[in-house]
């Protein structure tokens, strides 16, 4: 409002709200370069006039946030087999998303490539209030996170034992293993490894707990990607529409990604079919001798 005072209605605008969840957290010089990035934009739609509009500022927010798009993309990336799958992992993202972490904004969702290398992303910005996070919602971000890989299995004329497994996952598995290690062992979220946090040990008691925290991230991360199955496949039809969408439009807003799911009715998730008695992802310990199951956000 300070550097396009005509741009705005006033504090309740929503273009305005739109502005201000996307540049959440931008420093001064983030958004002295989104107001650069602004006017070249009004200039190259109109040399004449160079008059920013709401659009003008949407794509400069961005730039500036996401990087820019891929543009030397073949022509065979649009009917791909990589670009259906894109979708499908995208959407699997963006559904639990929505019905697991409902305080995490949803601004965007997208299977354009960007020039950093990502095939998608989903993007989602938590709310102003957000502090400490319980087991429960360090619980379910894995989820959302593994859903991705899971989603991509399920994708109509796919071979899931060979294509559902690929490197489109590998960021979302390194933030996934992050997360879940410095809960178990700097947080003493795990009930197993107990009330410990390993940097206060002595160092030559951590190296001699590395195989017991191995298994307990296995543990939770078997526990997160079965959630993640079973929920999509409760709500199958609202992540067969949003990949839809997506193979016909590249992007999807927070709204619109709203409006899809609610057209379909289903199970909330952590519920039981039938009873609605809900229920908790059980982090079990590996048996013995017992294979872990194979394992941003892409």
């Amino acid at each position: 409002m300070h550097f396009l005072p005509g741009l705005f209605t006033g504090e309740d605008c929503r273009e305005l709200a739109r502005i201000k969840a996307r540049t959440r957290g931008f420093s001064l010089a983030q958004i002295d370069l989104v107001i650069r990035e602004a006017k070249y934009e009004s200039l190259e739609r109109d040399p004449e006039s160079g008059e920013v509009t709401f659009n003008d500022l949407d794509q400069a927010c961005y730039q500036v946030k996401y990087g820019a798009k891929k543009t030397d993309l073949s022509d065979n990336w649009i009917d791909s087999d990589a670009r259906k799958r894109t979708a499908w992992h995208e959407a699997g993202h963006a559904l639990l998303c929505r019905l697991l972490t409902p305080e995490q904004e949803i601004d965007l969702v997208t299977i354009i490539p960007h020039e950093s290398g990502a095939l998608g992303f989903l993007a989602s910005n938590l709310g102003e209030d957000s502090y400490g996070r319980s087991k429960k919602e360090i619980m379910n971000e894995l989820v959302v996170l593994l859903a991705g890989r899971e989603a991509e299995r399920m994708t109509p004329n796919l071979n899931a034992s060979e294509e559902g497994i690929n490197t489109g996952a590998g960021s979302d598995l390194e933030r996934a293993t992050h997360i879940t290690f410095v809960a178990i062992a700097q947080y003493g979220m795990d009930d197993e490894f107990g009330n410990v946090c390993l940097s206060g040990l002595p160092e030559n008691m951590r190296s001699s707990l590395n195989s017991e925290i191995h298994q307990r991230v296995k543990a939770w991360l078997s526990a997160a990607m079965e959630t993640a199955r079973k929920t999509l496949e409760e709500n199958k039809g609202a992540l067969a529409a949003l990949a839809e969408e997506l193979v016909e439009n590249d992007s999807l807003n927070g709204d619109r990604i709203k409006e899809i799911i609610e057209r379909f009715p289903a199970p909330l998730p952590g519920k039981k079919s039938g009873n609605g008695q809900a229920v908790t992802p059980q982090i079990n310990s590996p048996v013995s001798g017992s294979k872990s199951v194979p394992l941003t956000i892409n």
